[in-house]
């Protein structure tokens, strides 16, 4: 199986009378990208900007680790290249992002992965400008969460994909690298921290 021939409209099942739509046994939704942008705005002005970002981001890497997981199951892969093909195949679908692989090494047996990638026509930043405005920081949240959580499933690790350029911040276009915890060095604990639940509840009844 090769991602180019992956085909998300293929694959779903949609049943009107139970009111679901399955991708294999996984239950899809379908939202509205601008009720998404003023969720994402409650979450910003309710709790600030440096605890939204981690619950969007760990919501984008729990929906990008099923994926990789159903797909894994669904079809006999090429190569492991091939299924991580899949997670930009998945995003252009459903969506999200116009993806632009410019550079790719992946392998589980020697436990290797690189990636960078240019995202064009990110929903993310789009919402982001479109609330707040131009910006100072990179907001592709759950899409580089996303990418985070299909390429840890498929490589057995902890993988990071952060997003260096961000159209929110004026650009043309988005760009993420993406390496195991091991391989981003010292960097590797400031990233995983945005991944491990914080204690918010406690945190607010202070």
């Amino acid at each position: 199986m090769k991602a180019q021939d992956l085909h998300l409209l293929e694959l779903l099942e949609l049943k009107p009378e139970s009111g679901s739509i399955r991708f294999k046994n996984q239950r899809m939704l379908l939202w509205d990208a601008d009720a998404f942008g003023h969720l994402r705005k409650e979450l910003i002005e309710s709790l600030g900007l440096e605890r939204a970002r981690p619950i969007l981001t760990r919501f984008g890497f729990a929906n990008g680790y099923r994926d990789c997981l159903t797909t894994g199951r669904m079809f006999s892969w090429d190569d492991d290249r091939e299924w991580w093909l899949a997670c930009p195949a998945l995003q252009r679908s459903e969506g999200k992002v116009q993806p632009e692989p410019m550079h790719l090494l992946v392998s589980r047996e020697s436990g290797e992965f690189e990636m960078e990638v240019r995202w064009e026509h990110s929903y993310e930043a789009s919402q982001h400008k479109r609330i707040f405005g131009v910006c100072d920081h990179p907001v592709c949240w759950t899409l580089a969460g996303y990418a985070s959580g299909f390429s840890t499933a498929l490589m057995g690790e902890e993988v990071f994909v952060v997003e260096q350029e961000c159209a929110a911040m004026g650009g043309e276009h988005c760009r993420v690298v993406g390496k195991t915890r091991r391989a981003w060095g010292e960097y590797g604990d400031t990233y995983a921290a945005d991944y491990e639940a914080q204690p918010l509840a406690a945190e607010l009844q202070a």
